[in-house]
């Protein structure tokens, strides 16, 4: 049994690139969802950037999987002088 894990935006992406490419799982991706899912990977070899949207949009694709939540964390830091 896996247990829950805190990843990168990217590291998520690669995560689901690695599952909805599995054997097991690429047949439940058909016709938009699967080219969605290869151009997405083909971008992103390509060196091109893939924004925080498009990952929720693909992560979104399995649902239950994956909970995305962006984060800011501030310090508590005085302004420079």
């Amino acid at each position: 049994m896996e247990e829950n894990k805190l990843m990168s935006p990217l590291e998520a992406l690669e995560d689901f690139f690695a599952w909805a490419l599995s054997p097991e799982n690429r047949k439940v991706f058909i016709g938009r969802q699967r080219h969605y899912i290869k151009k997405t990977k083909a971008d992103l070899l390509a060196g091109e950037k893939i924004g925080l949207r498009r990952i929720r949009s693909i992560l979104g694709l399995a649902p239950g999987r994956y909970e995305f939540h962006e984060s800011v964390f501030v310090t508590k830091k005085t302004a420079p002088e």
